[in-house]
């Protein structure tokens, strides 16, 4: 209160003096005193001189600094050194990253800051707008929004993917939208334990009603004797429960250049809503077709044995973007989710490592259906 009233004087004092500057002028032009106004008209003239003289000299001092400034940063050099500052000239765009944490995961602090680092060597000119933190209720609509299902994660924006760092990792990134999410844990090899969100359910092959009960996701590998076990096994429980209540989505990943091939033709026998038999001939034959050179011929042969309309086959085989949509899709959760061995299955959020055997899946499911029916 006390400096506001002297900044009210002040201000007075300021008015008054102005006021009795301006009557005393006044005065002198009504007296015509010819030397005073002499003098007066001098002093003016030269205080124009002087702001003119003043700006042209600063002008100079400018356009000098800035013509210096130009050269300067506008050389081949990559360090540069001004001002007592150091800069360092890169030729990528800055990116903002957000960082996204779990107060719930007792691991994710530590290793966020592992992954600063790393980004810091990686991507030198991102840098942070923010900190979210998945186990907050304000921060859990956005990281939906993201596509996010569990920490740690860094979420860049649009500008990431043009950097050399992108075009290295693409594989551990998930684009949705203006953003692109970084899922360092993929890289890692660490396993979340805190997921928001389950799988989506409009992705892989399926098996089952869409409206099934309940829905497991099962993340394996064609090439993989224990994924055979645990085929058989979802399989069993699948005749058990039926399509009505439990629904089975499988996503692959990538393996040997055969596997990939039998891959791309179980995603065509799902297209002709058959790639149950198809899966069926796959897994119970690992080591046969194994042993064969030519991934094509088995392909068609699994195709003919699980009456496949044979020109649609063709068809869909030769369409990349009917497979890239499935293989893509399987890469990004692969990425997403953590996965990085398989099998490994999802019930909702609850994740299951390894061969699980039908009495502990039964029961998890038992479970999950006395829920759904409260």
């Amino acid at each position: 209160m006390a400096r506001y009233k002297k900044l009210i004087a002040l201000k007075e004092k300021l008015v008054l003096f102005f006021c009795d500057a301006y009557r005393k002028v006044k005065d002198i032009l009504r007296n015509n005193n010819r030397l005073l106004q002499k003098y007066l008209w001098y002093g003016v003239v030269c205080a124009i001189f002087l702001v003119a003289f003043i700006w042209i000299i600063y002008s100079i001092y400018t356009i000098t600094r800035l013509t210096r400034e130009f050269a300067l940063f506008h050389t081949d050099q990559k360090v540069i050194t001004y001002n007592g500052r150091t800069f360092v000239r890169y030729d990528e765009s800055p990116v903002a990253m957000t960082l996204v944490t779990d107060t719930q995961c007792d691991k994710c602090k530590a290793f966020l800051e592992k992954v600063r680092t790393y980004v810091d060597v990686y991507v030198p000119t991102a840098f942070v707008v923010g900190v979210r933190d998945i186990a907050r209720e304000d921060d859990v609509q956005w990281a939906r929004e993201h596509g996010i299902v569990a920490a740690p994660a860094v979420v860049f924006d649009d500008t990431i993917v043009q950097t050399n760092f992108y075009k290295r990792a693409r594989q551990f990134f998930m684009r949705k939208g203006n953003s692109a999410t970084f899922y360092p844990y993929s890289m890692a090899g660490i396993i979340p334990r805190h997921y928001k969100s389950a799988p989506p359910t409009d992705s892989g092959i399926s098996i089952g009603s869409d409206d099934a009960s309940v829905t497991i996701h099962a993340f394996m590998g064609l090439d993989c004797a224990l994924c055979a076990t645990q085929y058989t096994v979802l399989n069993a429980l699948y005749k058990k429960y039926g399509a009505r209540k439990l629904r089975i989505v499988y996503h692959f990943a990538r393996q040997t250049a055969q596997a990939d091939a039998l891959h791309a033709g179980l995603i065509c026998a799902h297209e002709q809503k058959k790639a149950q038999a198809y899966m069926a001939r796959i897994f119970s034959r690992i080591v046969a077709w194994r042993a064969v050179k030519d991934a094509d011929a088995v392909r068609m042969t699994y195709a003919r044995l699980s009456n496949l309309d044979l020109n649609t086959f063709d068809a869909c085989l030769a369409d990349e973007n009917t497979l890239s949509a499935y293989i893509d899709t399987d890469d990004h959760l692969f990425n997403q989710f953590g996965v990085t061995a398989v099998p490994v299955l999802f019930i909702g959020t609850q994740r299951f490592d390894g061969v699980q055997t039908y009495n502990i899946l039964a029961k998890e499911i038992d479970t999950s259906l006395s829920k759904s029916e409260k």
